[in-house]
């Protein structure tokens, strides 16, 4: 066959030599005395002048001639994880070959090896050598064509189906071309190998060469029609403000375009959008209220590029921190964009603007530009401070105005009811927007009358906080010292104050001799703090030696401390603006008197609504944005430390009962870092009993913040597994439609077959579990007995939970689960031994007991890999609440019990996993809400549950009953919700 060269002059592709020993990766090919298959080996004899090599196989198989590329020194593996004779299917469009082959869609056959031709990539590519029943030679195939189950089309497509391409006239790089409505037939699956080929579908159009693969929204089994009733080749025109595209193009109002086709883009809204041509800027996806069939007019007879001066109150522009200023000097970009009239509402804006600085045009309205320099009534000048001198007025948006605030004048009105010459635009301390106030209202100067007003706000602080509200009723009439495992008062303060004597605990002139009053007391105790022209008299507020006192008048009841706060806060603002020191320093020290008063009676309700007061005092949340700078701190940080101090003896109770080895373990790590010796040491006899190995209990010991590292030791596979039938059983809808319920959150159409788990993290967060157990013992606290109802939450009822969550005995978290899900009324027990053959310690078997009594149940969230990892670090933050697609239910953490809920919301990380959070949240009073349409009612909702004066602690949004998709479960305190999982997946 030609003459062989010595193995120090082989040269050829491979650099094989005489004598070495290869393997043959090709695909079967008759040698001398047998057949040569896949993964044979044997060695080099001689190589050709032509570069082909000579190797003697074993087996009986003989000398056999082969190209080096069919050769290799190692065991050769097939890649994409297929093996050698496995049975595959073909899932391509059918082909014909030249020898009178022919493969059709679903065909079967088997791997005979890699494809190894002459011109292949040396390292054998990613094609494989597929054997067919009936032919003579294997076929070269990428993997991509090949399943190993009989391959199914999506879209409910089958071969031969006819189809019309709905998007625009479209030319491809070999010659072919489409037009809208042209015809074709389903050719089989699309065979990218993208990952995206489950969103495809290959397609044979009439008078092109080959199969294309096609997009699902892209194809049509009926002739496509594009929306609004327009044609391909109508004349439109673009009706919106200049736009700039990310090539420095601009797409001007009124410009001139022709309709091309329907959109395809397939999220959900491609029957609001066409296709438009505009000569020189290219073609957009265009939406039917942007454009129209005859030039657009803009309002008040402006015209494209004329100079314009805004007149309203100074405001932000978008997202930016940009503010749109009073007198700022633009230029008509157009129509606006919110212009467009719905359902006979007004529009909410006229004409777009582009301002300096801005890269988009702004709308407004016609009232608030002017072709001249506006000014503001009565000889004010932006920037001019005024005292207003009106009653107090709300609204809708958390916003308040009350006598004697002190704010900034931003603007003119611009009602356009013939009185805007008569009002100013006002900025006041914390509000978000800016209040027209009529002339007389504002005054440079502080009202007269304002210092015997605050003394009466300081007396109405008073009386609020003298008549509880039914919530903080139900606490006070439990008794402070029944609270859910609290100890008795002498022993709690014992805890929290190590040197105080047992009188303590009771309140009184301090002699030790007094008894508790009861909760309907009238005696007061009053307190005179010298304001600069008066005596001001605080009842039930008092101010002993300097340091806050509680007075018998509000002992152990938890008052309506949020609009206490809110009056305070209002008495010091306002006395500061006024140079009123001293009242604002005496409504300062009768607010920490409230924190005093929680503390001594043990009322977490109490310190709770504090800290909520002080958490949003900067304005987050819609809460006492009155409350600012340093007072905030302060205030919040003795709530805080108050709140700590009375509930982790409660918590620390519970957590002995449940045998919850981190409960324990982080209660005492919080006493040891605060000196609390006598909390310490009980802490330590409770670990003591739980009988744990050390082993485990030096893995609790330890915070696990991070949100990537999975499982690991002998339990990792069962934790996998058990999440694994949680997603199972929960990746669907009960409204109806099963796995194809989806809602607008979807950002396509697509939903995975399944899920499938690769890793699971077990978080161990100790301040975040803290303050859940906190957060759940003030829930006990104030749950009405008739709102202990069961909703019937699927993830808690599912059959991989219930069997490991319920409150018993022998549940998992007698071993040391991060759980206090003790009964409301269990005393302080010490933990049980743990099975000896069912260890149940975190990380070993994952559930928690969990408290139906105040709906506590284990919940998912969907987010991103990056908020993922950051909500594992430091908790859920509420100020990050609606900042994902949507907030229908008001502003707060969204959970839900379908994961295919879930999964609407979540991204990938770089490897293509996605981040679920099993969540163990506390429902606690819950707010039902099935309305049609809840934007409305959205601050009302979560106003029930925020404000001390809601009965609620979260909200049900029932779309399944409405929509038939799903429920949702929103609550609006951050320490509710316990992340305990974070489960990494896969679509399949």
């Amino acid at each position: 066959m030609g003459c062989a060269l010595s193995a120090t002059a082989a040269t050829q592709p491979g650099g094989f030599v005489i004598g070495e020993h290869v393997f043959y990766r090709g695909a079967p090919q008759q040698g001398w005395s047998g057949r040569l298959v896949f993964g044979a080996s044997g060695q080099v004899v001689y190589v050709t002048f032509r570069g082909s090599v000579a190797v003697m196989f074993g087996g009986g198989i003989g000398r056999v001639t082969v190209e080096p590329l069919e050769l290799c020194r190692t065991v050769p593996r097939i890649p994409s994880g297929f093996s050698f004779d496995d049975i595959m299917y073909y899932g391509g469009p059918a082909r014909e070959y030249s020898n009178g082959d022919a493969i059709q869609f679903g065909q079967q056959g088997s791997i005979a090896g890699l494809c190894c031709l002459r011109g292949d990539p040396p390292d054998g590519g990613q094609r494989l050598a597929v054997l067919f029943p009936g032919h003579r030679m294997a076929k070269a195939l990428q993997p991509a064509l090949l399943s190993s189950q009989p391959p199914t089309i999506p879209g409910g497509y089958s071969v031969g189906d006819r189809v019309y391409w709905c998007g625009m006239n479209w030319t491809f790089p070999n010659g072919d071309r489409l037009k809208f409505g042209s015809e074709g037939e389903v050719a089989g699956r699309s065979c990218v190998g993208d990952g995206l080929d489950d969103r495809r579908v290959a397609v044979s159009f009439r008078g092109n060469r080959g199969a294309v693969a096609m997009r699902l929204p892209e194809i049509s089994s009926q002739y496509p029609v594009i929306p609004g009733g327009y044609n391909v080749g109508d004349q439109v025109y673009y009706a919106f403000p200049n736009w700039k595209s990310p090539n420095g193009s601009t797409l001007q109002f009124g410009v001139r375009g022709k309709v091309i086709g329907r959109s395809c883009i397939g999220d959900g809204k491609d029957d609001e959008r066409i296709w438009v041509l505009f000569p020189g800027l290219s073609y957009g996806c265009i939406c039917l209220e942007q454009i129209s069939l005859e030039p657009p007019m803009i309002p008040g007879h402006y015209n494209l590029g004329d100079p314009v001066y805004y007149c309203g109150p100074s405001r932000p522009v978008g997202s930016s921190d940009q503010l749109l200023v009073f007198g700022s000097l633009g230029e008509v970009a157009g129509r606006a964009a919110s212009g467009t009239q719905l359902s006979g509402q007004r529009a909410l804006a006229d004409v777009a603007v582009v301002f300096p600085g801005s890269l988009d045009a702004v709308d407004v309205r016609l009232l608030e530009i002017s072709r001249g320099m506006p000014v503001i009534p009565g000889g004010l000048s932006h920037g001019d401070r005024v005292f207003y001198c009106g009653g107090d007025r709300a609204f809708g948006n958390g916003d308040r105005i009350t006598f004697g605030s002190r704010g900034e004048v931003v603007g003119r009105s611009c009602q356009g009811d013939g009185q805007d010459d008569e009002r100013v635009a006002v900025v006041l301390p914390g509000n978000r927007l800016a209040s027209d106030l009529r002339l007389e209202e504002c005054s440079g100067k502080a009202p007269p009358n304002l210092l015997v007003w605050l003394e009466e706000r300081l007396a109405a602080a008073e009386r609020k906080a003298a008549c509880p509200t039914p919530r903080r009723a139900r606490s006070r009439s439990r008794g402070g010292d029944s609270l859910p495992g609290r100890p008795s008062p002498s022993s709690l303060l014992a805890l929290v104050e190590p040197d105080a004597s047992p009188q303590a605990s009771r309140w009184g002139d301090g002699a030790g001799a007094a008894e508790e009053p009861t909760a309907d007391s009238s005696e007061v105790v009053p307190l005179s703090v010298q304001t600069p022209s008066r005596a001001v008299q605080f009842e039930g507020l008092a101010v002993i030696g300097g340091i806050p006192a509680a007075s018998p008048s509000v002992a152990g009841a938890a008052a309506e401390q949020t609009s206490v706060i809110t009056e305070l806060a209002i008495v010091r603002r306002t006395a500061l603006a006024a140079d009123l020191g001293d009242l604002a320093a005496a409504a300062q020290r009768a607010a920490l008197a409230q924190v005093e008063l929680g503390r001594r009676s043990g009322d977490l309700a109490l310190l709770a609504e504090l800290r909520r007061a002080a958490e949003e005092g900067a304005g987050g949340g819609g809460g006492d944005a009155f409350l600012d700078g340093s007072w905030q701190q302060e205030l919040w940080s003795c709530a805080n430390s108050a709140l700590e101090e009375v509930a982790m003896p409660q918590v620390l109770t519970s957590a002995g009962s449940e045998g919850d080895v981190f409960g324990q373990l982080a209660v005492r790590d919080w006493a040891k870092a605060r000196g609390f010796s006598e909390i310490v040491g009980q802490a330590e006899e409770l670990l003591q009993s739980s009988q744990l190995p050390d082993s485990l209990l030096q893995r609790q010991m330890a915070d696990r913040l991070s949100g990537s590292e999975p499982e690991s030791g002998p339990e990792a596979a069962r934790v996998v597994e058990q999440m694994q039938l949680l997603l199972n059983e929960t990746y669907t809808g009960w409204g109806g439609f099963g796995k194809l319920t989806r809602t607008r959150d979807r950002p396509d159409e697509k939903v995975a077959d399944h899920l499938e788990v690769e890793c699971v993290v077990h978080l161990r967060n100790k301040e975040s579990y803290l303050n859940y157990c906190i957060r759940r013992q003030v829930i006990a606290c104030e749950m009405p007995e008739y709102s202990r109802r069961d909703w019937n939450v699927r993830t808690s009822s599912s059959a991989s939970l219930s069997s490991a969550s319920v409150s018993s005995p022998s549940s998992l978290s007698d071993a040391g689960g991060p759980g206090c899900g003790a009964s409301p009324h269990s005393g302080p027990t010490a933990a049980q031994p743990p099975s000896q053959d069912f260890p149940k310690s975190p990380g070993e078997y994952p559930l928690s007991v969990l408290d139906p009594s105040f709906n506590e149940h284990y919940l998912w969230h969907g987010t991103g890999p990056a908020e993922a990892r950051g909500i594992a670090e430091r908790g859920f933050d509420l100020g990050q609440a609606g900042s994902s697609r949507g907030a229908l239910f008001g502003r707060g953490l969204y959970f839900a019990e379908s994961c295919l809920k879930a999964d609407e919301y979540v991204r990938p990380d770089a490897e293509g996993r996605f981040p679920l959070i099993l969540c163990r949240v506390t429902l606690g009073h819950v707010n039902y809400c099935d309305a049609e349409d809840p934007w409305e009612l959205r601050e009302s909702l979560r106003f029930s549950c925020r404000h001390s004066s809601g009965e609620h602690h979260s909200v049900i949004g029932d779309r399944e009953k409405i929509r038939q998709t799903f429920r949702e479960f929103v609550i609006f305190d951050a320490h509710q919700a316990y992340p305990e999982y974070i489960v990494w997946y896969r679509r399949k």
